[in-house]
């Protein structure tokens, strides 16, 4: 049986903020200014040549870590594991945005995982979107090797206590026979009653790694009763 985690490519994973924010000040160099950067950090930015500063956008990367300031979004990516590094670089910076109230804001993972063969990757995409109920759409379709008809994306959404959490499912466009998964984990409160950075760096410490692992259970759990019943 498929494995999700021995079979998992590309895991990434990202905190975002809603709130309102000025990117221009979010340059490089104030990260490295309030030590929420070391010097090698800092360095590896140029060498990304990845780097955008203007009024409404601010986007830069080091060589683990990738950050996206807009004037209502503040978004930092671990672009690969140990994702630690992430958490502990938003630990620096939410001291340094104690006067900044949060709307709202999302712990995502994402994820590609390898089915192994075309014959799984088809089974998966008929047995999630049964392609019976669009012969008006396919009744012309020559499905190839390459499927490329089919199951393109989906989103599910489940309401929790904290707000929601959003899965989208998509064919992998990296990776053959290959789907991509997206766990949103949306923390919705009061837009009357915004939260302190203190407040969303806690919840974050405190569900990071239980996140994580109900990602990785859906994923497992979804591919073994598809491909289970679809065969």
């Amino acid at each position: 049986m498929i494995n999700v985690i021995n079979n998992r490519k590309s895991y990434s994973s990202s905190i975002v903020l809603i709130g309102n924010f000025s990117p221009m000040m979010f340059q490089p160099y104030w990260f490295k200014h309030c030590e929420i950067l070391n010097d090698d950090e800092f360095n590896a930015i140029e060498k990304m040549g990845k780097t955008v500063i203007t009024d409404p956008l601010t986007v830069f990367e080091t060589e683990n870590l990738a950050f996206k300031i807009e004037m209502k979004r503040f978004t930092i990516i671990a672009k690969k594991e140990p994702f630690e590094l992430m958490l502990d670089t938003f630990d620096r910076l939410q001291e340094k945005l104690d006067s900044v109230l949060i709307e709202k804001f999302g712990i995502n993972y994402s994820f590609h995982v390898d089915l192994e063969s075309m014959d799984n990757f088809k089974v998966f995409g008929d047995v999630i979107a049964p392609k019976q109920y669009w012969k008006a759409l396919f009744e012309d379709a020559n499905d190839t090797t390459e499927k490329k008809s089919g199951l393109a994306s989906m989103i599910m959404q489940k309401q929790t206590e904290f707000g929601c959490v959003n899965i989208k499912l998509e064919s992998s466009a990296n990776f053959t026979h290959s789907i991509f998964f997206n766990f949103n984990f949306h923390f919705d409160r009061d837009p009357e009653e915004p939260l302190d950075i203190l407040d969303v760096n806690e919840s974050i410490s405190e569900k990071y790694a239980d996140f994580a692992n109900y990602a990785d259970n859906v994923a497992q759990k979804l591919i073994e009763e598809v491909l289970f019943n679809g065969k």
